[in-house]
């Protein structure tokens, strides 16, 4: 299992992209606009990536925004057999 992305909700994708970009040296790799949201991934040197999810309309990441404010939104990680990442959570 490993980390593949984090995502952050704002209301200004285009301004937390410059701050991460002069921070991180995180450049956009690509941007989406789906399910009410405008998306941009930004990524990182160990190949994982922020997603600055912005909404783009009434949805999910703005009733997200409107009840938690911006900040951090989800957290993915990756495997390649979710069974037993699944196992190994319910052990803990």
């Amino acid at each position: 299992m490993h980390f593949d992305h984090v995502g952050v909700a704002t209301r200004d994708a285009t301004a937390l992209a410059d701050l991460f970009d002069g921070l991180l040296d995180a450049p956009i790799a690509h941007e989406e606009t789906f399910d009410g949201m405008s998306v941009v991934f930004l990524e990182l040197d160990d190949g994982g990536y922020f997603e600055l999810l912005e909404p783009a309309e009434d949805g999910a990441i703005a009733d997200f925004l409107d009840r938690e404010g911006p900040g951090i939104h989800h957290v993915a990680l990756a495997t390649d057999d979710l069974p037993a990442a699944l196992d190994r959570a319910r052990d803990l």
